[in-house]
């Protein structure tokens, strides 16, 4: 009777520190694991998931009515610019071919006075489209090296580290600060 009490002591003991253990390395997985990102066709929507990423990496920004604010007056600090649109008749828009754009954006800070931060997201119509889209970054960036070299704009340093990627028909150009970031929530987001 000692004997298989002793033997049930036992496997109870190594039963217990092993089911332990195995839940201690899942908790620790999961915790390492990435949140789940929802998948978007919507530019726009793949444009504010980016704004709140940038929020949370910015103290002093919020996103307030669909842009990018001063956390503490509530003042917006970049504009959003549609594009594909046939009117635009902005800088950095005229580069883009509408027919090309099923929608897109431009985000930038409303004072430009330092013109290093932009962001531009498109939805490409299809292939073609999507070469097109990217010739029209390479002109924009293009646009920026130029401006940066003439003026002394202080944050050069985020137009060398310039991302431009493709994802099937969706292109993002980014020159910011977290241009990584930026680049891992689009990733995540895009189907």
């Amino acid at each position: 009777m000692k004997r298989i009490f002793l033997f049930l002591s036992v496997f109870l003991l190594i039963t217990t520190t092993t089911s332990c253990h195995k839940v201690s390395d899942q908790i620790e997985k999961l915790e390492k694991q990435e949140p789940e990102y929802e998948k978007m066709e919507d530019p726009r929507q793949i444009l504010d998931a980016i704004q709140e990423g940038i929020a949370k990496k910015v103290q002093d920004l919020e996103v307030a009515d669909g842009v990018l604010s001063d956390k503490n007056t509530g003042f917006p600090y970049y504009e959003i610019i549609p594009l594909g649109t046939s009117q635009n008749h902005d800088k950095i828009a005229k580069h883009f071919n509408p027919e090309d754009i099923k929608s897109g954006y431009i985000l930038r800070p409303i004072v430009t006075s330092d013109n290093a931060q932009l962001l531009i997201i498109v939805h490409a119509q299809d292939n073609e489209a999507s070469e097109n889209v990217k010739q029209a970054m390479a002109k924009v960036l293009s646009d920026q090296e130029t401006q940066a070299a003439q003026t002394q704009i202080k944050n050069q340093h985020l137009i060398k580290s310039n991302g431009t990627i493709r994802q099937g028909n969706f292109l993002i150009y980014v020159t910011w600060e977290h241009t990584h970031d930026i680049i891992h929530i689009f990733e995540h987001h895009v189907r």
